[in-house]
């Protein structure tokens, strides 16, 4: 082929650099792309679809784009407060007044304090709003009329198609839930009494997917007399509980109100392990179910044993679950704590996995082969317990697999208390990809003691996770408590990482880490008390410019601002800006 036919990068058409854009986050459209050529600049200059996400931005990085960008070409934006950026929110409203935002689609807030969602519904441009997710990490009661005021008027006002809500209780109850209203997908972190449940969904005539904690009764009467029991919700057809606490009979009487379910996700804590009733009921009142997916926890007052596990898995090895739905389970407890046995779907449905190797366990799932090994793949954390596992070779005779079992995990927690199992780091790596972790949280008593050994093992396993950004070697409370010295932090850490939590004793010692490690956005610096405060700000406020605080008894969290000693200044279209 003529090397003049041969397409490049810059002489694509402008829609598939826009859909090429779409992959891409505001930072590397405005600080990379946009700077390639001329016609590219023009193309990121005309662009309207920016997704503005604040998760996990540097401080520099997030003023450099309220700076650039144009408010009318975003349709998607996420605002989240933390430790690690405590005023995330009223700078941004330093920069914009929210109705700039005129096209805004999705709005996706995760706040402190309650207080600050009134400062965002003054400014609020509901027109085209499409999805809006909210969660509110500390609550004011002071307050929770006004918020729910405020929800009841964004969902009767709006096209609302998606709402995910995290917010105490006593505002859910207060939201005013307007007659057949738009939203087809619809979050709710908490506990909602059945009541409010059933009034939400008599006023969805449109919802589809439905997420929620759990729900309850408020009294034992209600079950008898409420009229919604006769009233189903044919609307439904996904369904999930994320922490589910009510008995059985309760469960079924909701789910006797749902037939349209075609998807159905079960996670919680009671006795939902009888795989016969389960088939009876399925057979009985949701016809339409063609994907059931659960984790159950159930905790008696005995000591289990494997004849109580195969008694269990027995009534999952039935026609209906093997051959009709191909349905598989796993029934397993961990021999350390056999009063708790867990019953899950295959593959495992829950983000979070403890994963243990002392452990009674048997599945109705067929042997792994090399092309079916995705069972874990929907878990996000891994957690291993150094202190109760087996010993680590003979876990790998026992279970031996070549491939790991973990392939998409993104935050790794460890524990270990007096020892390191010999070749610990190689038995990591055989279960879990390294190359997808990006969080590293330790909890270690070696760790506290400054064993070298272990200090070398970390340095080895943070080098495999290559795209590791965030690092807390103090996770556990004792570990906060640490004789490490920066020059050991430092010697363990890579140069790239972006989140730091560490325990220090010396202002010093704050200093010497922040200046070596040049790509911190946020860190957390534990101490026995907070006697440097004064220095730490006043050194902070000549190093890096208008970092932002917040401070405590025991440690104090910093989302670092502009390096000076790295500002210059550069020509941005026609403005001077100065970047770091």
């Amino acid at each position: 082929m003529p090397t003049s036919l041969i397409s490049s990068l810059e002489t694509l058409p402008v829609e598939i650099l826009y859909h090429i854009l779409d992959d891409l986050d505001a930072q590397t459209i405005l600080f990379s792309f946009r700077h390639i050529c001329r016609r590219f600049r023009a193309i990121v200059n005309n662009y309207d679809r920016y997704s503005l996400n604040f998760e996990s931005i540097s401080k520099s990085d997030f003023e450099r784009v309220c700076y650039l960008i144009n408010p009318r070409q975003v349709t998607s934006l996420t605002l989240r407060e933390n430790e690690g950026a405590p005023d995330q929110i009223k700078l941004f409203l330093s920069y914009f007044n929210l109705q700039q935002f005129s096209y805004l689609r999705s709005l996706s807030l995760f706040i402190i304090g309650e207080e600050k969602l009134q400062l965002i519904a003054r400014q609020w441009n509901i027109r085209l709003l499409e999805s809006l997710s909210l969660k509110i990490e500390k609550s004011d009661d002071r307050r929770k009329t006004t918020t729910a005021r405020f929800l009841s008027l964004i969902i009767a006002k709006s096209n609302l198609l998606k709402l995910k809500l995290a917010i105490q209780p006593g505002r859910l109850e207060k939201i005013i839930w307007p007659a057949q209203y738009s939203i087809q997908c619809l979050k709710i972190t908490s506990v909602v009494a059945f009541d409010r449940l059933c009034t939400i969904l008599s006023c969805s005539p449109h919802l589809k997917t439905l997420m929620i904690n759990s729900f309850f009764f408020q009294n034992s009467n209600q079950i008898v007399f409420t009229p919604s029991l006769t009233t189903p919700f044919r609307q439904l057809t996904s369904l999930t509980f994320e922490k589910l606490e009510t008995g059985i009979d309760n469960l079924e009487l909701f789910l006797s109100l749902t037939s349209s379910l075609i998807h159905l996700t079960v996670v919680g804590d009671g006795n939902y392990h009888d795989g016969n009733r389960w088939e009876y009921f399925i057979q009985l009142h949701l016809p339409l179910l063609s994907e059931f997916r659960f984790f159950f926890n159930q905790i008696q007052h005995i000591q289990h044993n494997i004849e109580d596990i195969k008694l269990t898995i027995a009534s999952f090895q039935t026609p209906f679950w093997l051959e009709n739905k191909k349905w598989f389970v796993t029934c397993e407890f961990d021999i350390n704590t056999p009063e708790c046995v867990a019953l899950y779907s295959i593959p495992i449905c829950v983000p979070f996995f403890s994963y243990h190797t002392k452990k009674v366990s048997i599945s109705t799932y067929p042997k792994i082969h090399d092309k079916d090994i995705s069972i874990m793949d929907n878990v996000r954390t891994v957690r291993l317990d150094f202190t109760t596992l087996l010993p680590l070779d003979a876990e790998e005779k026992e279970n031996k697999i070549n491939y790991p079992l973990f392939r998409k995990v993104k935050t790794l927690e460890l524990e270990f208390v007096k020892t390191r199992p010999h070749d610990w780091i190689k038995f990591i790596s055989n279960l879990i990809d390294l190359t997808t972790v990006v969080e590293v949280k330790i909890s270690s008593t070696l760790i506290q003691k400054s064993d070298p050994y272990m200090l070398s093992d970390m340095a080895n396993l943070l080098k495999q996770t290559y795209r590791i950004a965030s690092v807390d070697i103090c996770s556990g409370f004792f570990s906060r408590k640490s004789s490490l010295t920066a020059t050991e932090i430092c010697s363990i850490l890579p140069m790239h990482i972006k989140q730091l939590a560490a325990s220090v004793k010396t202002f010093n010692e704050i200093k010497n880490i922040i200046e070596r490690f040049q790509h911190l956005s946020n860190v957390k610096f534990y101490f026995d008390y907070t006697p440097y405060a004064s220095e730490i700000f006043k050194w902070l406020d000549d190093k890096r410019k208008d970092s932002s605080y917040q401070i405590d008894s025991f440690s104090v969290c910093v989302w670092l601002g502009k390096n000076t000693t790295q500002m210059k200044e550069v020509k941005v279209g026609d403005k001077r800006i100065k970047v770091s």
